[in-house]
């Protein structure tokens, strides 16, 4: 993996680690933050880091260091390949009315992201209601006005059966891969990812 597809990720975790540590979430508690790309490493590491708060604390710190409480605090887009792990350990710490559709395009061509957000279609992490709360009614909860705003533009709205189609092809495209290359725990979409397949229009 090159470094810079790396850094971006962990940057993200460490800004989260650092505002945690200083108590900036307390401190500013109206600020409605959003973190990107399917919490980064956050989640995956919250046990780490939490129990490194909670020594800190023992050790006689005045620091509140709530991470868990931070996280419950935020909010977390789900750019990229945030199906299948990422997402599951999301929702151990996060609650989905938190969870807001992201995406990285143009950086990511657009039959890419309808593929990404078909593999969040499919997951059987998230009921039918959190996909619903994920993909638009957290968003207009969260900002005033975005329905609204939305219903007056000429963009159109999503197919959903379409894009949870595209999902299951890069599913299956993964599986395949997987038992080609004997990795039984690749990430289903990293193989589609590799090859270019729906990163480039022609392949797709």
């Amino acid at each position: 993996m090159p470094i810079p597809v790396m850094d971006f990720l962990m940057d993200t975790t460490r800004a989260f680690t650092n505002m945690v540590w200083n108590d900036k979430f307390l401190k500013y508690p109206n600020i409605q933050w959003i973190w990107p790309h399917g919490s980064s490493f956050i989640t995956i590491l919250s046990d780490r880091f939490n129990s490194f708060s909670v020594q800190v604390k023992k050790n006689g710190s005045d620091k509140k260091l709530d991470h868990f409480g931070s996280l419950k605090h935020c909010y977390f887009d789900t750019a990229g390949f945030s199906a299948p792990k990422q997402i599951h350990d999301m929702k151990m710490d996060i609650p989905t009315s938190h969870f807001l559709y992201g995406s990285v395009c143009p950086y990511t061509p657009s039959i890419a992201c309808v593929a990404l957000d078909g593999q969040l279609e499919k997951t059987p992490e998230l009921t039918s209601a959190e996909k619903k709360k994920m993909f638009t009614t957290n968003g207009y909860a969260l900002i005033p006005g975005l329905e609204e705003s939305l219903k007056r533009t000429k963009f159109p709205v999503a197919d959903r059966a379409k894009r949870s189609a595209l999902g299951s092809v890069m599913n299956e495209f993964g599986k395949i891969s997987r038992r080609k290359s004997g990795h039984a725990q690749q990430h289903p979409g990293s193989a589609a990812a590799e090859s270019g397949c729906f990163f480039y229009p022609k392949c797709a």
